[in-house]
């Protein structure tokens, strides 16, 4: 988008706002928040782990504790996690959509845009919720603004999961 301020100049317009900006405190602060997330996220993991070894059949465990493994990238485990949920309880399109959104991370589309497929046919209620994350794993994975927009549009078509899609294409209407 032409409007985008480029890092340097994010920095200066801060500055100019707060005097007391300092670029390598708004960093490290940064850094340190990161920090907190991600041990946060690998306590979890280790809860959830031992939640499974009582409950070894909890499918909503095995896909909580894949959440955690993918937001600290660890995707093979995650992977892992959502195929075991998915197996345990294959009518819960968001499990398949777990399964979706690894593959969609590591490049792999034709499997991705089947096992949205899946989650769609396990879960239609929840359409507009599976095209939205649909969407934004491709945003956040190809940058490909056109063909998110066609899944925020599908999400709409669903009834819009909490306005957001609708949201999203007003946003790209934007000049």
């Amino acid at each position: 988008m032409a409007n985008e301020l480029t890092q340097g100049e994010a920095f200066e317009l801060m500055k100019a706002l707060d005097g007391d900006f300092n670029s390598e405190e708004f960093i490290n602060d940064g850094l340190r928040y990161g920090e907190e997330i991600r041990l946060q996220n690998e306590k979890e993991a280790a809860e959830y782990t031992e939640a499974i070894k009582r409950l070894p059949r909890n499918a909503e465990l095995y896909y909580k504790r894949g959440g955690r493994y993918y937001s600290l990238k660890e995707l093979d485990k995650a992977l892992d996690d959502y195929n075991k949920a998915a197996s345990l309880d294959p009518k819960k399109g968001k499990y398949l959509m777990g399964i979706s959104s690894i593959y969609f991370q590591q490049g792999e589309t034709e499997k991705a845009d089947a096992y949205l497929q899946k989650a769609l046919e396990a879960d239609p209620a929840n359409a507009a919720q599976t095209y939205y994350a649909h969407a934004l794993d491709i945003m956040s994975n190809t940058q490909d603004k056109e063909k998110a927009a066609a899944y925020y549009r599908k999400s709409v078509e669903h009834g819009d999961y909490m306005g957001l899609s609708q949201q999203a294409l007003d946003l790209e209407e934007t000049p």
